[in-house]
């Protein structure tokens, strides 16, 4: 029987990247001061987007919503999306000399690479903003690598890791052996696959043979039926001549 790594070891290998992956991490925040912004914004990995907004501004208000939907697509799962209110942090708009509202600041690694004031056409809002992120981050091709890194040096690695080595510590001895048995019969599939092939050219031949049975079978059928066709116009023949003889008598 081949041996494979035991499920425990498998299990603590693989479940500590799906708790990575899997977090539920928000993607939109909402900045409340500039030590948040320097820690969300600033000192983020991945490229942020950050629009800066005010309560008593209409188009503000109206694109509101659908920035955030925007910040919840799929797509933009590695883009962080944030929102600063003017009003609230002044100190953080001088500093980033904003000039009007609403402002969206892109923001990769720290550096800002792009900054756009107001908005050309609120009613195609969402798919302009859609398409603006994914050209100014370049989002068209996916850094696995870079995302892997960033995956294994994250704080909640650690975290995983012993979350995971906990599971494990908890996982019942019995549980751990049927894991084991399960993965050692998956392994033994070629035999199976030939007893497989085997059962599905029986298969095939008996379908050959009911179909050539069937076949002879309406011939039979066939055969049967004309002989009792030609019965019957005897006896009708039959009749007809007794009908004649009877009349001839009868002088009809």
């Amino acid at each position: 029987m081949s041996k494979f790594l035991k499920p425990k070891s498998t299990i603590l290998f693989i479940l500590p990247p799906l708790f990575f992956l899997f977090q539920t991490k928000a993607r939109f925040i909402e900045i409340q001061n500039e030590k948040q912004f320097n820690k969300d914004v600033m000192e983020n990995k991945q490229p942020t987007l950050v629009q800066f907004s005010a309560d008593w501004c209409g188009v503000c208000q109206t694109v509101k919503k659908p920035f955030e939907s925007v910040a919840k697509d799929p797509d933009f799962k590695n883009v962080t999306f944030a929102r600063v209110n003017i009003d609230k942090n002044m100190s953080l708009s001088k500093k980033h000399e904003i000039t009007g509202v609403p402002t969206f600041l892109y923001i990769n690694k720290g550096k800002k690479i792009k900054n756009e004031i107001g908005v050309k056409n609120i009613d195609q809002f969402q798919d302009s903003l859609r398409s603006t992120v994914r050209t100014t981050f370049n989002l068209t091709q996916v850094d696995v690598a870079q995302s892997m890194d960033d995956m294994m040096q994250s704080e909640e690695m650690p975290q995983a890791e012993n979350m995971m080595q906990e599971s494990q510590e908890q996982m019942p001895q019995e549980m751990d052996d049927d894991m084991y048995e399960m993965a050692d019969e998956t392994m033994s599939e070629p035999k199976e696959e030939q007893e497989e092939v085997g059962i599905i050219e029986q298969m095939q031949d008996t379908v050959k043979d009911v179909q050539e049975t069937t076949e002879e079978a309406n011939g039979f059928v066939n055969s049967i039926k004309n002989i009792i066709m030609g019965i019957i116009n005897a006896i009708t023949g039959s009749i007809k001549a007794i009908i004649e003889i009877i009349k001839g008598l009868f002088g009809r």
